[in-house]
C-alpha cells in the first residue's frame, strides 16, 4: 500500500514538474532534458532526506502542488483529497512493514501414547477430570475425563467456548441441539438445565470425535457405561490464572 502512496506522490510531482517544464525557456533539447533531470534528482533528494513517513512525503506532496495551486485554485480541492489518501496509505503500510510474527508464550507440548494410557490408569475407576496442561493465560483446555456409570448430570450450554471430545474408551449417551428447559446461569456465560427439549441423542465409541460449538446444549451420560475422553475447552478469552 505504501508503494502505491509513493507512486501517487510521484505522479503528482511529475504534473506538477511537467507544469513548470511548460514554462521553462524555449532552447535546445539538451537544456530541457538537463532541466528535467534536475526536477527528478531534486524530488528524490526529498524523499531521501525526509523519508517515507506519512509526514515526510506529505511535505513533499504540499511542496510540488503550491505552484499549480497558485495557477489553478480549484486545484487546491483536488490536492487536499489527494493528500488525504496519502496520509490514510502511508500509515497502514508503515504498521504492516513494522509488523512481525509472534513467539510463543510457552513450551510446546508432546504426549506419547504411553503417557496417556498412564493418566487413564490413575483416573479408573473414578468419576473425576485431570488436566493435561496448565492452561492459564491461553484459550485452551485440556483435560482427560473419566466417567463410569454417572447419571443425572445436568444439561449445559456455554456462551463462550467450544468443546471437542475424543473418545479415548468406553461409550456415552449423548443428548445435542435442541433448547435447554428451564436455563439458569449459573456462572458468566454458563447455562445448567435438567434436561433438553428438542434435542438429538447419539451414541458415542471409542474412536468418535464430537464438535459442541458454543450456544449448543448438551447433556451426557454414562449409565451403566465405562467413559473415557480427551476434553478440549476453546475459549474466547484467555484463562485466568488460578490463585
Amino acid at each position: 500500500m505504501a508503494f502505491q502512496a509513493i507512486a501517487t506522490a510521484k505522479r503528482l510531482h511529475n504534473k506538477a514538474r511537467d507544469c513548470r517544464a511548460s514554462r521553462l525557456p524555449r532552447g535546445s533539447s539538451e537544456t530541457r532534458t538537463a532541466t528535467l533531470k534536475g526536477l527528478r534528482q531534486s524530488w528524490l533528494r526529498r524523499v531521501l532526506r525526509i523519508g517515507t513517513t506519512p509526514l515526510g512525503l506529505a511535505s513533499i506532496f504540499l511542496r510540488s502542488q503550491r505552484s499549480r495551486e497558485a495557477r489553478q485554485p480549484w486545484a487546491a480541492l483536488h490536492n487536499r483529497f489527494a493528500l488525504v489518501g496519502l496520509l490514510v496509505l502511508v500509515p497502514a503500510f508503515s504498521a504492516s512493514a513494522q509488523h512481525k510474527p509472534s513467539e510463543a508464550t510457552r513450551p510446546f507440548v508432546v504426549m506419547p501414547a504411553q503417557s496417556l494410557d498412564d493418566v487413564q490408569k490413575k483416573l479408573q475407576p473414578d468419576n473425576k477430570t485431570t488436566e493435561l496442561i496448565d492452561s492459564s493465560g491461553m484459550q485452551l483446555r485440556v483435560a482427560v475425563q473419566h466417567e463410569k456409570n454417572k447419571t443425572g448430570a445436568a444439561a449445559e450450554l456455554h456462551d463462550a467456548s467450544d468443546d471437542v471430545y475424543y473418545v479415548l474408551d468406553g461409550s456415552a449417551t449423548l443428548v445435542l441441539g435442541g433448547k435447554l428447559d428451564d436455563p439458569k446461569e449459573t456462572d458468566a456465560g454458563e447455562w445448567r438445565s435438567p434436561r433438553i427439549i428438542g434435542g438429538q441423542t447419539v451414541e458415542i465409541r471409542k474412536g468418535d470425535l464430537v464438535i459442541v460449538p458454543r450456544g449448543t446444549p448438551h447433556q451426557r451420560t454414562t449409565e451403566n457405561k465405562d467413559f473415557t475422553m480427551i476434553l478440549i475447552k476453546i475459549y474466547a478469552e484467555p484463562l485466568k490464572k488460578k490463585s
